[in-house]
């Protein structure tokens, strides 16, 4: 029973991998707000619009929020980013958490859906080295969250591509839970220019990659284990007479 279950768990990860894709995405092309990622913000600091959206998630809840710390004044477009250089000095996620410096998202699937995450990819632009972007994501409004990882800028007056690896945090597999996401900016000096995009237009600025599938029926499941047992049970006999 037991290499029958492996085999049927390895045959389902593989068809989760096999169908991993972009089912969350946002650009930053077009500076002054004409594209429809972005096409809400500007310096009143409105939510962004989803650039790509999976069919069965909410497009809404995916639009971008930001932290009160990445403050409207600075909330805007920067030839093709999208950047705050409100507030002091933050040197670590703690001082960054503190002072409400996150652009954020949320993932709700549709009734009937679940989604698994496999990877994130983000940009992080800076006007010096050591600016850092870290996504966390939470269930409960960000009354205790994890931290998926994170992006450090290493060119100077620019900004680093990274991807980060989402596979091995289970509450993002088989999910059904709307989840919220942040990407906290911290290593900045004070006043310094940080956020998501380049300095030429950049497709994408972030993106989330992964499956949206229906969720399974019940009865699927009960097959299933029927069909293990009934094999197992079939195996016993020959086994004992060995």
């Amino acid at each position: 029973m037991k290499p029958l279950l492996l085999t049927f768990l390895s045959a389902v990860t593989l068809a989760a991998s096999a169908h991993a894709t972009v089912i969350l995405e946002w650009n930053t092309i077009n500076g002054d707000g004409t594209n429809n990622a972005y096409a809400a913000i500007g310096i009143a600091g409105n939510n962004g619009a989803v650039g790509t959206v999976n069919s069965g998630l909410e497009a809404s809840s995916a639009n971008l929020t930001r932290g009160i710390g990445f403050g409207s004044s600075g909330f805007a477009w920067s030839v093709n980013r999208l950047n705050t250089q409100n507030g002091a000095a933050l040197a670590n996620l703690t001082a960054a958490i503190s002072d409400n410096q996150y652009v954020g998202f949320t993932l709700d699937p549709l009734a009937g859906q679940q989604f698994s995450l496999s990877s994130a990819s983000f940009y992080v632009h800076s006007q010096s080295n050591g600016v850092a972007g870290e996504l966390l994501f939470s269930t409960n409004g960000f009354s205790s969250y994890t931290s998926l990882g994170s992006v450090t800028n290493s060119n100077g007056m620019g900004g680093t591509t990274g991807t980060l690896d989402l596979t091995g945090f289970s509450a993002l597999q088989s999910s059904t839970a709307a989840t919220e996401f942040r990407i906290y900016f911290y290593g900045n000096s004070a006043w310094e220019l940080r956020g998501l995009g380049a300095n030429a237009d950049l497709t994408p600025v972030f993106s989330l990659n992964g499956s949206v599938t229906a969720v399974p029926e019940p009865s699927t499941g009960l097959l299933l284990v029927g069909g293990l047992l009934f094999s197992a049970m079939r195996r016993r006999p020959n086994a004992a007479a060995v």
